[in-house]
């Protein structure tokens, strides 16, 4: 353990941070840190017992007695925040029953059809005095913003723990709140006035900067306002998920990356000056807490501001800095303010990715430099291009393990692609900041704002759609992975050497990868196989053999969709198929359009009658989608004669994932149009790059009305005229996402329906 050695503090913040977070995050609560905190205080005595520090410390007493007197103050502290929290959450009426609220809102975190979730700051519950952090929902309309103070009836209740795969618990505990509260539906809430707090002022400044920077840059996409203060709520879905998938979100969460650069510039500026050392570092310690409060104190950038100021305090000390002390001091104070921060995945990307950059920078450091005396030419090229893009993996190395745990996928082209990414990104940040001050467009500046902000979209775009991502397939893996990765650590921190290091870091990859491979599948990989189709009296089997894909009537059949065998087929129909049924999208359901040909006829839905309500409405959303492909090709002038090439219809599954088809429309002149038509749900980032590579050809994008609320985003990379099949769709999409096409009647019938296109 050669790397602790000269870093007692260091080893200390390691050991209390391993206590809250095993506590927090696998014994469920704080209570438990206090029997955790002296099983720590003893691994602790334990390891400055084994390890030779080179202390000045008179005798081994007096560090013991410093030690027992931290381990105290922090368990004293943790047992008033515990208190304090058990304190808040007797306080709140989980009755199940509405009460009048007063609270001041204090960030959006997201919007959906039902309304608007905002974090906010209780104040009063039925005129009494209330205190805590709650998830507040809002059934309104009314955009409200940082500080606002607003009356409203809720219902208060608790996070469901897993509601489709989706801990709410997890990520209401991960922003320090305790309850969530609905607003009773039609209750009206009202904004009282301008709250003038503290926590409700750096709200309101940070909603302040964020309006200048989307009113400057014009950037429709949220980039430039997220970058800088971290206000995500106007960001594309599309492109979080292409950042996920592609491995670069961190890039557009705020973090340490970007206050460093700020800091950076700051100082920068600050030496033109000619100010004294001392006069500079305060000001850039003034500085990065103003950014603090700009970036809605969040956990990243608070543990960079804390690591500054803690080597400022070094300096000022006469002390020598030491970076991985400094560190993990701040995760340290971080979690002793707030345990709950451990189940904030931001934080520990931060300090696992500082924990890289910080490692790979001294590792190298050394060589880079004796490669100036030999030539400048290789050691600008070394220090230009090889060293961001070796530090760039090393910090991806380092948060591999919080990565698989946290979103349950990697992807293995995040260092070129933060590489290449990280450009465009630092040269926004900076452009934000001159619109933050600006507060107006400038000729010079927005255009090229929203230029890279077209850019850095379209390459995320691209690395999303090449990269070979994994997903989570067995639990146990990334604790397998995690593991491995632990031991490499401890080999790397206590070898020193570079030949040592590259020895571990290839022991890693051979033992992690091939584990990584066994127990996780590529997202994007053809795992087409049996997909069974029920509905009314018919079954019908679409399945996928030795690439050409059929589509199987089941009526008599069986079928054993689990392993994806066929048992037993009643009929086979390998030429003139009447109708299609695609439960999920991938590369072998385009491959299946592709391989049909002109044996498809299209514009035929069948289904039996529908017997219940549910199966009545699923019909009607059926037709109803159907007709409107029809005056969709009639209104946007396809032409007067169609004829189906090459072409198949989507239709409705409850089973389904999602169901996306391209249709090609040949008219009399045989101008091809491509329509992509979208029935059901979209969810993982895998289907969206495949509705992607299909939505690229479209001239035509149809949303059925059984596709879901939150597809309108997903257009735009179709860059094509979209229709909503729905009403509802229709009226809560803003323009120009969509239009509505007129209502028909719908009908049903015991036979197939067949619809035909306009002839004349």
């Amino acid at each position: 353990m050669s790397f602790f050695r000269n870093r007692p503090f260091a080893l200390f913040c390691c050991c209390f941070i391993g206590a809250i977070t095993v506590a927090e995050l696998l014994l469920d609560g704080l209570a438990p840190i206090f029997f955790i905190a002296p099983a720590c205080a003893g691994v602790f005595l334990l390891l400055l017992r084994l390890i030779p520090f080179n202390t000045k410390l008179k005798s081994f007493k007096k560090l013991l007695l410093r030690s027992a007197v931290c381990f105290l103050c922090v368990g004293a502290g943790l047992f008033c925040h515990w208190a304090l929290c058990t304190r808040a959450l007797a306080s709140f009426p989980l009755d199940e029953s509405p009460h009048e609220i007063e609270a001041v809102l204090t960030e959006k975190l997201y919007t959906t059809f039902d309304g608007a979730s905002y974090s906010a700051r209780l104040r009063t519950v039925d005129g009494k005095r209330a205190r805590g952090k709650i998830l507040l929902t809002l059934d309104t309309e009314t955009e409200y913003e940082g500080g606002d103070k607003v009356n409203a009836i809720a219902v208060f209740s608790l996070p469901e723990e897993v509601e489709n795969g989706f801990s709410q618990r997890k990520y209401i505990r991960s922003r320090g709140m305790l309850v969530c509260a609905e607003e009773e539906k039609s209750s009206g809430d009202i904004l009282l006035c301008k709250d003038n707090s503290l926590p409700a002022l750096c709200a309101r400044l940070r909603s302040g900067i964020t309006k200048r920077i989307v009113l400057g840059a014009g950037d429709d996409r949220g980039i430039c306002a997220a970058l800088l203060t971290g206000d995500r709520s106007g960001v594309d879905d599309m492109l979080t998920l292409d950042l996920t998938r592609a491995g670069t979100l961190h890039l557009l969460a705020i973090s340490g990356m970007h206050f460093t650069v700020l800091m950076g510039a700051v100082g920068a500026l600050l030496r033109l000056t000619r100010l004294k050392k001392h006069l500079r570092l305060i000001i850039m310690a003034c500085a990065a807490l103003f950014y603090c409060a700009v970036a809605g104190f969040s956990y990243s950038v608070m543990r960079a501001a804390i690591m500054l100021l803690l080597l400022y305090c070094s300096y000022f000390a006469g002390r020598e800095r030491d970076l991985y002390t400094a560190l993990f001091a701040a995760t340290a104070i971080i979690l002793g303010a707030e345990p709950s921060a451990a189940a904030n995945t931001g934080l520990w990307l931060s300090v696992f990715a500082t924990f890289g950059v910080i490692f790979a920078s001294e590792l190298f450091s050394d060589s880079v430099f004796k490669l100036k005396r030999k030539s400048k030419l290789i050691h600008g090229v070394v220090s230009v291009i090889i060293m961001p893009l070796a530090v760039s993996v090393f910090a991806m190395v380092c948060t591999l393990p919080v990565a698989w745990l946290s979103f349950g996928q990697i992807s293995l082209i995040s260092p070129v692609a933060t590489l290449v990414c990280g450009m465009a990104i630092n040269l926004l940040l900076f452009i934000s900041v001159i619109f933050a001050v600006a507060g107006a467009p400038l000729p010079a500046l927005t255009p090229l704002a929203e230029r890279l902000c077209e850019l850095l979209t379209e390459l995320t775009e691209r690395f999303s759609d090449a990269a070979p991502v994994y997903s989570l397939k067995y639990p146990f893996a990334p604790y397998i992975v995690c593991a491995v990765a632990v031991f490499a650590a401890v080999a790397v921190l206590s070898g020193g050497k570079i030949r040592k290091a590259a020895l571990c870091l290839t022991l890693t990859a051979v033992i992690a990868f091939p584990v990584a491979a066994a127990s996780y599948e590529r997202s994007n990989e053809d795992i087409f196989s049996t997909v069974t189709y029920s509905y009314g009296r018919n079954d019908i089997l679409l399945f996928s053999q030795n690439g050409n894909t059929v589509a199987v009537d089941m009526t008599d059949g069986y079928t054993s969709a689990a392993n994806g065998t066929v048992a037993s087929l009643h009929t086979l129909y390998e030429t003139d198929i009447d109708t299609i049924v695609i439960t999920r999208l991938n590369k072998a359901a385009i491959r299946m359009v592709e391989n049909l040909g002109t044996s498809v006829r299209i514009w035929n839905v069948a289904y039996p009658s529908p017997a219940t309500d549910e199966e009545k409405k699923i019909a009607a959303e059926l037709l109803y989608a159907a007709r409107c492909v029809r005056a969709a090709a009639e209104k946007y002038s396809f032409g007067k004669s169609f004829e189906a090439e090459g072409t198949a219809l989507c239709v409705y599954s409850e089973a389904a994932e999602h169901s996306a088809v391209p249709i090609r429309v040949v008219s009399a002149e045989r101008n091809e149009r491509n329509v992509l038509f979208v029935s059901s749900g979209i969810s993982s980032s895998a289907q969206i790059a495949d509705f992607r590579s299909m939505a690229r050809g479209a001239d035509l994008l149809i949303i059925g009305a059984s596709g879901p609320k939150n597809i309108h985003p997903l257009h735009f990379t179709a860059k094509c005229t979209t229709v909503f099949a729905s009403r509802e769709l229709s009226e809560n999409a803003s323009e120009p996402y969509g239009k509505l096409l007129p209502e028909i009647d719908v009908r049903y019938s015991n036979e197939p329906l067949r619809i035909d296109m306009p002839v004349n």
